[in-house]
């Protein structure tokens, strides 16, 4: 071999020194020199399976004794194997004047073999002959290629073209092989910057500490919060080139790496691409349209020996304002890589309007496939043929583009020499999305609008152009699609509409308009009403009446032109917008129209087409007008003037008339516009321009962007012709529909993944709930968290209105007042809180009370509540003067329940004792509100855990709970029943006094009894008189349940005829059980009417495993086995099991084995739900159990210091029949219990966690030791091996997880991980991330190569005691103390590991605030109580008094340059601040303060300083001259004056500030006082009217006079009263 190398480098060299500039007759020469040597030429046409082209002869390929060279005009590329291994390649190029030698270094690059496979194409028949010829000639050893079928298979255009693009890559790109030195620099580069960023990580957690601290004393600044923005910033920057440092050392050792392949590609490339390029020719010449497909030929640079290429141009977006119109041979093709989700769907005819309809199917969809469901109404060419089409699709699958990750763009990039054919296979096939239409007949014309009521969506509005609105109810056919697409699930079909056949359904109620129109919408607030108008400017309001039909009202006249578009209020339910095409926009109140508008604003310079009332922040209402402009209105600065408020934005970015506008339900600053112009914009108000950003990011983006390209500009959607309208999907985020003439688009924008809908019910943090409380006057819910926070319900809507802050401990107990304005709750902290309902905030705290204060109740009629608490007292407050007035102790032990019967004014309270006592109410005495009234004898001796007065009348009962199983209920006598139980019991009494006298002998005794005092006699008489709770209450009935009682409820509808009562009971075995108190002949008995019982585990599930396809998950716990649907969270059967400590699923998933802590294993059955056997395996308990990798068997770890092998074997039963068993095989002997064992996945160790905190490493096969891991302090509970056999990690009761190498056995980390026990780790399979579970009730994720926590996952209420990870890593199910299986799914939202450990900083943070100092102790109560501020310092509190001080430091800046302006005489060149939003400094701070929430207000103004307050009085005294938000600016100004009351003292200069104040609030004060006195008489005036009206009718004065005359008696008689 080495003397042909010689050979072929002297004559390269002799080639080199040649003088001759023709450059074939040079080749020539070399290819007559090495012929002589004995080199073979080669035609290269045969690599190819063409036939013979001549014109390759001078391209041959030369081969000797496995030494392989490629010819070629221009220039040389020489390769030099050895045993199929190319050792070495040279290269030879010419010039204008002068020949050139390359001689490069010896490195391996890939064998012959891959080399003629991969790169040189397929070799037919006749050339393989040919080669196996030259082989044997040339002493080569044969080697395997690829053989062709058919020598005219011709590729196609679209692959010819994918293959130059290629090839020329290979060809020209440029790897050079950094250098050693430069890889040490780039080392060098990253150790500097990565210490750089630890250094500034620590100087931020220190200033934040620092920051804590000072919030922690109360003496936090705005430098401190200035300094912690400053290093957070610092620590961002220092990160992101740590990460910049980091990645150019990535891309130097990859390149190093990967040059040898470079090297390979650059050499044979060229060499094809002539003859790639020749077939590409060849083939487009069959085709028409040469030029269109030539346009769309990748453009590649030249290589250095080529000549250079022109520079490439910068692409510019396509915009209608700056791209122009499209040419004939013009189209646009949208980009899949924006789109997540892309769908366009046609119906038979065009529909110019449609509604989205609201199902059942859940709020805040995110995983694809998504289903959705719209009403569409179309505009046929004939009016017979058009109809209401209900629409459902289903199928809607993410986009291809979307589903690609960096990681596999990465990958691709990395892959050499792929064929074409495996990229065909690698294609995933498009899923389309499936339409499924039903229509109505709709034979009255064309329908211009339609709508879908938000509260019901299958009741729908339509317009049509027949001058008539229609409501239909579309619920029977929108059910027949639910059934349809759940029996076409799963099927991939084609994306056009079902055949469909015209329904007749006959519309609920139709009215007539005087003229056709196109505004139409439904409220909001109000179910049902609903608004319309028409092109002659009137406007009529639909009532909803009984029987499902509408009374419609007159025609409210107003505005002077064709009404376009209404909105309702999202917050007022009655008041609506209407915008016309007389250019204007109106207000209105439906109380009061007569009047007219209530504001009146011109909107556009044109027709207002469109508007849209934003349902989250309710003053802004946006416009869109035919000039193409849309606008947003501020309705708090508009009133009735000619000239109005500019609009707080205003865009002319489409090119002609916007038709239609609507605000996004989950983003209250995004919204979506249309327009002729053929595009669909989404706009985000909140977004500025950032001319460094841009600059930084145009390297990256390769794009022109348009100088006039509005900033707030997020998205745009092109494509469809003439569009009308577009809709978001109030369930699916980021979601939106658009209809055009040419049909559907339904897509989702890449960049609104981060959409977060509004807090329902489901959304948000899980907290333990641990009181509920109904309101009695409406459909509100207050409930009580264990965090101590509590939300209040809306239970129609099943939306939060609010949450209140106020307490450190879990809620224990809630009570709303009779008129439900006020609201109680008490807390473990052992604190009250009285809560103003309708003002969201705090009215005070009580405290007084030493223990948890477990029941509180409101005295009707009175301001009295009654608290009893774990102290042992029962404490009385009154609510005027916020003091306890009487306190009452109970030696019966601690209090735990509270009742109060508003009809007898009784209160009972439970005690721990046998004994309820019954108390009298006397609202009389105001220091003994509360008097003994007598005790009730229990039948159980177990302590109360609630007590409650039900119903009323004869009916009524008293109910009381124990802490066991026992209910006991109390009749309530009527007071002759109870007088007349009161004499039976003195005769009774008298009887037994008489006896007991005449029984008596000794006359002395006699004798004694008769002195008795006479004042005692007669105070035992006035006792007897007196009527006792035993006198009044009767026990009828004692109910016990199988098993524990957790709680009760009472059906308040009572049925007489059936029952007396009919309880409902929440078990401790999470049950439900409905019991029936009836009167059967003159005895009462209950009966279980039913049970409710969940299929859930009834005590704590100790381990769970899935199923080797994820389909079935087998959970354990004391009470038996359960066999789960995962995907589903159906409960597939039940096994009675022993306490079972472990399980796992057999090969095959038909069976299950589950250690128990008898030390059985056993065997079960799915299929037939049964134990097949049990083996008594250990002596103690099994805890582990673990498949060996090939499935053979398994081994099981236990207590009794032993790990035993077994395998499968069969069974026979004595009737012949056969099942599964088990055979041990082989016991190893431990030093300690074995806690936990498990295999490598490669089967090559065994490892075993013992109690004497060690760890120990086997060979799986030979069972010798290896390796012992010693480090933990406390025993390891578990582990778990990663998919590569390199990596375990250890859980232990010190709360650390550790991480080992399992090549020596080193200690990679060792990571505090959580708050108490780490009971259970499990790798994701194929990575190095792993989860952790406690017995902190935490599950978190981590990342063992970086050692870094990404993310805590908070659900379960106890401990964690079991996790399993799918087979996919997608989902992973955990088991818990709190009997609960939670499955936790992967989904597609990115998180980030900074923001993550941002929070976990801020809940540090919030505890931190409620923390007292070190050497602090709260002093105690006094004895009768005191009242506090209400709520308590939180991160909004904070965030809150830091915005209010910000503003107030803009607003002074602001005003400082307007005086300079002033002075200077260059007010026309004040330019304002754009940060103050187009608002004065005034009302920019009065913006700040009114944003604060009402229960957040009066903690964020105690954190506001002294100066900051005293500027804020200010601007209140110019904010009270304007007479608006009276009653915000009182408070505030109460506030603050009570917080800082002696430093206002003690400051001359706030006196001219206070004295104005003071006048400006009274005035402003009794004129809203006033103006409350006048209503409250006109509603008492139509209340009394409507009462002696027995049709409920209000007859009204006929006369303004006789109106004002009777209002002005009613005031007067008020204040007389």
């Amino acid at each position: 071999m080495d003397h042909i190398i010689q050979q072929i480098e002297d004559a390269l060299v002799s080639l080199s020194r040649c003088k001759e500039q023709d450059q074939e007759a040079d080749i020539a020469q070399f290819v007559r020199t090495l012929r002589t040597e004995g080199f073979v030429v080669i035609e290269r046409s045969i690599f190819h399976g063409k036939e013979h082209n001549p014109a390759l002869d001078d391209e041959p390929l030369l081969v000797k004794e496995g030494v392989w060279m490629c010819v070629r005009k221009g220039d040389i590329a020489l390769n030099i194997h050895a045993n199929d291994t190319r050792i070495a390649m040279h290269s030879i190029h010419w010039d204008n004047t002068t020949c050139h030698l390359t001689l490069e270094e010896e490195q391996e690059i890939l064998s012959l073999q891959d080399m003629s496979n991969a790169d040189w194409g397929i070799i037919d028949e006749r050339s393989r002959t040919l080669l196996d010829a030259i082989d044997q000639r040339t002493g080569t050893p044969p080697r395997n290629r690829k053989t062709m079928e058919t020598v005219e298979d011709i590729p196609t255009v679209e692959e010819l073209e994918r293959k130059l693009a290629r090839l020329r890559d290979m060809a020209w790109q440029d790897s050079p092989i950094p250098s050693a030195g430069t890889i040490l620099r780039y080392e060098q580069n990253y150790e500097n910057a990565r210490r750089k960023t630890e250094g500034v990580k620590r100087k931020f957690e220190e200033a934040l500490l620092r920051k804590h601290a000072a919030m922690r004393d109360d003496h936090l600044t705005i430098a401190s919060i200035r300094e912690c923005r400053q290093y957070q910033q610092e620590y961002q920057s220092s990160r992101e080139d740590e990460l910049e440092a980091q990645s150019k050392l990535h891309d130097a050792l990859r390149a190093k790496r990967m040059k040898p392949i470079h090297d390979f590609q650059q050499a044979f490339a060229p060499t094809r691409i002539g003859e790639v390029e020749e077939s590409l020719t060849q083939a487009r010449g069959t085709l028409e349209q040469i030029d269109r497909i030539g346009k769309k030929a990748k453009k590649k640079p030249q290589s250095s020996g080529s000549s250079t290429a022109a520079p490439q141009a910068v692409p510019s977006v396509w915009m209608p304002a700056t791209g122009g119109a499209l040419q004939e041979d013009e189209e646009l093709q949208y980009d899949p890589t924006a789109y997540d989700c892309m769908a366009s769907l046609t119906l038979e005819w065009p529909s110019l309007s449609f509604d989205i309809m609201r199902d059942g199917l859940g709020d805040d969809r995110r995983e694809f496939p998504h289903c959705l469901s719209f009403v569409a109404g179309t505009q046929a060419g004939s009016a017979k043929l058009n109809h209401l089409a209900v629409v459902r699709v289903t199928n809607l699958h993410k986009s291809k583009a979307a589903k690609k990750t960096e990681d596999e763009e990465e990958d691709d990039d990395d892959v050499v020499m792929m064929s074409e054919d495996d990229n065909d296979d690698e294609e995933e096939e498009a899923v389309d999305a499936v339409l499924h239409v039903r229509k109505i007949a709709h034979t009255m014309g064309g329908i211009n609008r339609v709508r879908a009521m938000p509260q019901n969506g299958c009741i729908v509005a339509s317009w049509s152009d027949t001058a008539q609105v229609q409501t239909w109810d579309v619920s029977s056919l929108y059910e027949e699609l639910v059934q349809e697409g759940t029996d076409d699930a799963g099927q991939n079909a084609s994306n056009n509409a079902k055949s469909s056949r015209m329904n007749s359904l006959r519309a609920l109620q139709v009215h007539g308009h005087a003229m056709e129109g196109y505004a139409l919408d439904w409220s909001p607030c109000v179910a049902g009403r609903l608004a319309s108008g028409d092109c002659r400017a009137g406007i009529h309001v639909w009532e909803p009446v009984n029987g499902g039909k509408w009374t419609v009202g007159g025609a409210i006249k107003g505005h002077t032109a064709s009404v376009e578009d209404i909105q309702w209020s999202p917050g007022e339910p009655t008041v609506f917008a209407s915008a016309s095409v007389d250019k204007t926009v109106k207000i209105w109140d439906t109380r009061d129209t007569s009047r007219g508008a209530m504001i009146t604003f011109t909107a556009h310079d044109t027709d207002v087409n469109v508007i849209s009332w934003n349902r989250q922040t309710m003053y802004m209402l946006a416009s869109g007008g035919d000039d193409g402009t849309m606008r947003v209105w501020d309705l708090r600065t508009m009133s009735q003037q000619e000239t109005p408020s500019p609009p707080v934005a205003n865009f002319s970015h489409h090119k002609g008339p916007v038709t239609s506008i609507e605000w996004c339900p989950y983003e209250a600053s995004m919204l979506t516009t249309t327009s002729s112009d053929d595009t669909l914009a989404v706009w985000d108000l909140a977004l500025e321009r950032d001319p460094e950003e841009e600059a930084a990011l145009a390297p990256d983006t390769n794009v022109a962007t348009p100088e006039d390209l509005p900033p707030q500009l997020l998205f745009v959607h092109a494509g469809q012709k003439d569009m009308k309208e577009a809709h978001w999907h109030g369930q699916i985020p980021g979601m939106i529909l658009s209809t055009a003439s040419d049909g559907f688009n339904i897509f989702k924008p890449y960049n609104l993944r981060t959409l977060d809908p509004p807090e329902t019910l489901s959304v948000g943090k899980r907290r333990p709930v641990t009181c509920m409380a109904r309101s009695p006057v409406s459909e509100h819910l207050a409930v009580g968290y264990g965090d101590g926070s509590i939300r209040i319900w809306n239970t129609a809507r099943w939306e939060c209105e609010c949450t209140l802050t106020g307490h450190t401990g879990a809620v224990t107990c809630l009570e709303y007042s009779g008129s439900g304005d006020r609201l109680a709750s008490g807390s473990q902290d052992t604190d009250i809180v009285v809560w103003d309902v309708s003002a969201e905030s705090g009215l005070f705290k009580l405290r007084g009370h030493r223990g948890q204060v477990t029941g509180l109740v409101f005295l009707t009629g009175s301001s009295y509540l009654v608290t009893v608490s774990k102290d042992e007292q029962i404490r009385v407050w009154d609510l005027d003067s916020e003091r306890c007035v009487q306190t009452v102790v109970c030696h019966g032990g601690e209090l735990w329940s509270v009742s109060f019967d508003k009809e007898n004014d009784r209160v009972a309270v439970g005690a721990s004792d046998s004994q309820l006592r019954i108390f009298k109410v006397d609202g009389s005495n105001a220091s003994r509100v509360l008097e003994e009234y007598g005790s009730l004898k229990r039948s159980t001796g177990d302590r109360v855990a609630k007590c409650e007065y039900v119903g009323g009348g004869d009916a009524a009962c008293l109910v009381c709970q124990g802490a066991g199983k026992v209910v006991d209920i109390w009749r309530i006598r009527s007071e002759k029943e109870a007088e007349k139980r009161k004499k039976r019991r003195g005769k009774r009494k008298e009887e037994k006094k008489k006896k007991k006298k005449n029984s008596s002998k000794d006359k002395k005794e006699e004798d004694a009894d008769d002195e008795v005092p006479k004042a005692a006699a007669a105070e035992e008489e006035h006792e007897e008189e007196e009527v006792k709770a035993m006198d009044e209450v009767e026990l009828i009935e004692t109910i016990r349940c199988k098993s524990k009682v957790a709680s009760f409820s009472v059906d308040p509808s009572r049925n007489k005829k059936k029952y007396i009562l009919r309880i409902v009971f929440v078990t401790s075995h999470n049950a439900l059980e409905v019991w029936d108190v009836k009167k059967v002949d003159e005895d009462i008995e209950s009966s279980k009417r039913a049970t409710i019982d969940g299929p859930g585990h009834r005590s704590d599930v100790r381990s769970v495993a899935l199923s080797s396809d994820d389909s079935l998950c087998v959970s354990t716990s004391n009470s038996g086995v359960k066999v789960w649907n995962p995907k589903k969270g159906l409960c597939i059967c039940s096994i009675e099991s022993g306490y079972g400590l472990c399980s796992s699923f057999v090969p095959g998933n038909k069976h299950a084995i589950v250690g128990t802590k008898e030390g059985t294993i056993e065997i079960l059955d799915i299929g037939s739900s049964s134990r097949l056997e049990v083996i008594d395996a250990h002596e103690g308990p099994v805890w582990s159990i673990c498949l060996q990798p090939g499935g053979s068997g398994f081994v099981s770890g236990s207590a009794d210091k032993t790990i035993k092998f077994w395998e499968w074997t069969v069974a026979e039963e004595d009737n012949g029949a056969s099942h599964l068993s088990i055979e041990c095989t082989q016991t190893l002997t431990m030093s300690d219990d074995v806690l936990h064992v498990k295999f490598t996945p490669n089967g090559a160790l065994l490892i075993a966690s013992l109690l004497d905190s060690t760890v120990k490493v086997y060979f799986a096969d030979t069972l010798k030791f290896f390796l012992s891991l010693y480090g933990h302090k406390l025993p390891v509970l578990t582990m778990d091996v990663s998919s590569d056999s390199t990596l375990l990690v250890t859980g232990s009761a010190d709360k650390n997880i550790k991480i080992w190498g399992l090549d020596y056995g080193d200690c990679h980390k060792s990571i505090f991980a959580h708050d108490d026990s780490v009971m259970s780790v499990a790798f994701v399979p194929g990575t190095h991330y792993f989860f952790t579970a406690g017995k902190d009730g935490l599950i978190k994720y981590w990342d063992a190569d970086k050692f870094e926590h990404l993310l805590d996952l908070p659900g379960h209420h106890s401990e964690v005691w079991a996790i399993a990870v799918s087979s996919l890593g997608d989902f992973i199910v955990s088991g818990s103390h709190d009997r609960s299986i939670r499955r936790w799914e992967k989904t597609e939202e990115a998180f980030f590991v900074e923001e993550e450990k941002e929070k976990r900083l801020e809940s540090l943070f919030e505890e931190d605030l409620e923390r007292k100092p070190i050497g602090e102790e709260e002093e105690p109560p006094p004895e009768d109580g005191v009242s506090t501020v209400a709520g308590k310092k939180t991160l909004e509190t904070v965030s809150a008094a830091d915005a209010i001080v910000e503003a107030l430091d803009m607003a002074a800046a602001e005003e400082e340059r307007i005086q300079e302006s002033r002075k200077a005489l260059a007010e026309d060149d004040y330019v304002p601040n754009p940060l103050l939003l187009g608002l004065s400094p005034s009302d920019y701070v009065l913006r700040a303060v009114g944003q604060v929430r009402g229960g957040d207000l009066q903690q964020a103004l105690l954190l506001v300083p002294f100066l900051d307050a005293l500027r804020l009085l200010e601007f209140c005294c110019d904010w009270l001259k304007q007479s608006s938000n009276v009653e915000l600016l009182a408070r505030v100004t109460i506030l603050l004056c009570r917080v800082h009351m002696h430093q206002l003292m003690a400051t001359p200069s706030a006196r001219a500030t206070l004295l104005r104040l003071k006048d400006l609030l009274h005035s402003r004060l009794v004129d809203l006082k006033d103006t409350w006195g006048y209503n409250s008489a006109a509603i008492e005036f139509l209340k009394r009217h409507m009462q002696n009206n027995k049709r409920g009718s209000i007859e009204l004065a006929t006369t303004l006079e006789d109106q004002q005359a009777h209002l002005a008696a009613a005031l007067k008689q008020r204040k007389t009263s």
